[in-house]
């Protein structure tokens, strides 16, 4: 019984940190998809800006 409680208590205690490190992920990941999209924005206008001029 109190081995069930414990564990319980340990679960409630870690179970919301292991989501938050989870979202976290998830917006890291959009963070590099956002970062990956500007970078080839500015390289497709680096290469119409050369090859224009």
């Amino acid at each position: 019984m109190k081995c069930q409680l414990l564990r319980s208590l340990i679960y409630s205690a870690y179970e919301p940190k292991k989501r938050r490190n989870e979202k976290k992920k998830g917006k890291d990941k959009e963070r590099e998809r956002e970062r990956e999209r500007e970078r080839k924005k500015k390289e497709e206008k680096r290469k119409r800006k050369y090859m224009i001029g």
